[in-house]
């Protein structure tokens, strides 16, 4: 089968979108050829029977001439060859834009979505897609049968432990986008009630970009609060990571941390567990997938610097062997649900079953 993909952005060194290219080259072990039509373009890292096609964003182009070279692109892509199906990641303008013309070329059309937020341009891609794939339940709030539960797609091979030398202070990390919506307050605060408590011998390392004026804000008011719980020395931001260093940096850490509350199980957290690493979390979506005892010991009550600190030392009060049995434990689970090979198999399935007629048959997804 041949694949049409719509991307917002094809750049194996982007911080967050980068996670893209594994995705592709996952497909392209499964369909014949895939064709890309970007928002952006930057570093390709791709399989041979791979092509990337660009509206433009990367030459800083304006809306209406994405718009215009998106149907181009298309329609010179479809004159090309024929397609099987059209996948969709996040880029769902191009869904709304292009839908009704792979509607009419009998093409089925699967979007990937994952987020709390249902614009008007989400739900006309919904409408226009045969599918909808989503990482977990919490992904994704429109609940139709055509939503279908993939995982999210975490290159295990990838993301793996790395070897490395005993830490001389207990390190508590994070990787992530800085911004508000993240809640790194709380644990500026719960570090600070460690420190009250006579404990300092840590440090934690938040990495990380900022993309908006509020986020260069927010930054702002982090870096005031580390300087009046005098925290300086305790907390750093080193920074944005590539996506081929986080595995080693987070192999590093102690304790992975995450505050973000609303939503599924984020992918910064899934690829921390699937390194073998302590993950302290506050979003409900992971009651689900942890064990009674693992739920205790890692799931703190959101926007609660208290409950956090008592999880942190819990962490730090495990001797090595429990720690890592923990973190084995915890790459079992993506294993089992997030990993990426699972997710282009699904896709794969999911497409066949479409050109087949029977978009309506309940998959085992």
């Amino acid at each position: 089968m041949n694949l049409l993909v719509f991307n917002i952005r094809t750049d194996a060194d982007h911080p967050t979108q980068g996670v893209t290219t594994g995705w592709l080259n996952a497909l392209g072990e499964r369909f014949e050829h895939i064709s890309v039509i970007t928002m952006h373009k930057g570093r390709l890292a791709l399989r041979k029977n791979i092509e990337v096609y660009s509206v433009g964003g990367e030459r800083g182009v304006s809306r209406a001439m994405k718009v215009l070279n998106f149907y181009r692109l298309l329609r010179q892509t479809l004159k090309k060859r024929h397609f099987d199906g059209c996948f969709t990641h996040m880029a769902v303008l191009f869904t709304l834009l292009g839908g009704p013309i792979l509607a009419l070329k009998g093409i089925p059309r699967i979007t990937w979505y994952a987020h709390s937020v249902i614009n008007p341009v989400m739900f006309g891609a919904f409408m226009l897609s045969d599918a909808v794939v989503t990482a977990s339940p919490d992904s994704f709030r429109i609940k139709a049968g055509k939503v279908k539960v993939t995982g999210h797609g975490i290159d295990t091979a990838l993301y793996s432990r790395r070897p490395r030398a005993p830490n001389e202070v207990f390190v508590i990390g994070s990787v992530g986008r800085i911004s508000r919506i993240k809640g790194y307050e709380t644990l500026i605060k719960a570090v600070h009630l460690m420190i009250m408590e006579g404990c300092r011998d840590f440090k934690v390392m938040l990495y990380g970009n900022v993309q908006t004026e509020d986020d260069r804000k927010y930054r702002q008011e982090l870096d005031d609060l580390c300087k009046t719980y005098g925290l300086q020395s305790f907390v750093r931001f080193p920074g944005p990571l590539k996506r081929e260093e986080v595995p080693a940096i987070v192999s590093g850490f102690d304790v992975f941390v995450n505050m973000l509350s609303r939503g599924g199980a984020g992918k910064a957290v899934l690829e921390a567990m699937s390194i073998e690493v302590p993950t302290l979390v506050c979003t409900p979506a992971f009651n689900q997938v942890l064990s009674p005892e693992d739920r205790l010991r890692l799931v703190f009550r959101a926007g609660d610097p208290g409950d956090l600190k008592e999880k942190i030392v819990g962490i730090m009060q495990m001797d090595n062997e429990k720690r890592e049995m923990l973190g084995r434990r915890l790459r079992e689970i993506v294993l089992k649900e997030h990993s990426l090979n699972g997710l282009s198999a699904k896709i794969y399935d999911l497409f066949t079953c479409l050109n087949r007629g029977r978009s309506g048959t309940r998959l085992n997804l």
